[in-house]
């Protein structure tokens, strides 16, 4: 099994600097609270990654960035388990990167 560490390493050297960032909003986001379970901080950096190729596509139509943050959370994780605010403070530091 390849260590946690090295395993970020790797994956963020195929990422550039816009996916980073917006991995690190979305980790900063956190809806599901990987952060604060015991034994899976270190996912929470790969565990958002799978939806910034859609956030690319989106990330400078706000209107269509909010529509997906929210489809994100709501559907494809099951449950809005953040707060409004949160979520708005998610879509305009992505929405910002695009402009």
């Amino acid at each position: 099994m390849i260590p946690a560490r090295k395993r970020i390493r790797e994956f963020y050297r195929k990422l550039d600097a816009v996916d980073i960032k917006i991995n690190e909003i979305l980790i900063a986001w956190d809806p599901i609270g990987l952060k604060e379970m015991q034994g899976y901080q270190e996912n929470v950096v790969i565990e958002y990654a799978r939806y910034i190729p859609e956030i690319r596509k989106v990330m400078s139509d706000k209107v269509k960035l909010s529509k997906l943050i929210y489809e994100i959370e709501g559907e494809r994780i099951g449950y809005h388990y953040s707060s409004d605010g949160d979520k708005q403070k998610c879509i305009n530091s992505i929405f910002t990167l695009s402009q």
